[in-house]
């Protein structure tokens, strides 16, 4: 897992999957870090080794949504760190829940994307307008119902998830768009 600063807060961390690179990021907060995204599963010891690296503790895992390669490695690292605040929108924590079902104002089309069985439940469910830190809560559904980005009001750095994917083209929550 090769880890890349981008400023003052922010750590990339990078991990070639099978098909296609996959990231999860430390965000630097006073009290240590927050992890959005956790990448595809057996990534916790290489997440762990990097946060020692840094020399600052992971305080808050926060999800940008729940798919197999952003939630894989949830369920270690929270047993690796039972303290730590697990942070996922409460209209994704529902379908982690088992509830499938689509509500009304919502595309009403069958659930895309790999969604591991995941046994650690949020210990809060986040809205828009809600704050993690330094970061401020999104909304952007479309990947999935609840899909959230992060937009650090310190520095403008905003993580997006799958919101936007550049893999195969452009992608704005799953409409391929053409290259210009």
């Amino acid at each position: 897992m090769q880890a890349i600063p981008w400023g003052e807060h922010l750590v990339q961390l990078e991990r070639f999957g099978r098909l296609f690179p996959v990231s999860c990021y430390f965000v630097r907060e006073d009290d240590g870090l927050t992890l959005v995204d956790t990448g595809l599963s057996g990534n916790a010891a290489r997440i762990l080794d990097a946060a020692r690296a840094l020399g600052a503790p992971i305080r808050r895992l926060a999800l940008t949504h729940p798919h197999a390669d952003h939630a894989g490695s949830l369920d270690a690292l929270h047993a690796a760190l039972p303290d730590a605040e697990v942070l996922l929108s409460g209209r994704d924590a529902r379908i982690v829940r088992g509830d499938r079902s689509l509500d009304p104002a919502e595309p009403q089309a069958p659930l895309r994307g790999s969604w591991p069985h995941l046994t650690t439940p949020p210990t809060r469910e986040l809205r828009d307008g809600d704050r993690v830190g330094s970061l401020q809560v999104i909304a952007t559904p479309g990947h999935t119902p609840g899909s959230l980005s992060f937009f650090d009001l310190r520095d403008g750095s905003l993580l997006v998830g799958d919101a936007l994917q550049t893999r195969a083209g452009l992608a704005v929550a799953e409409t391929k768009r053409k290259s210009q």
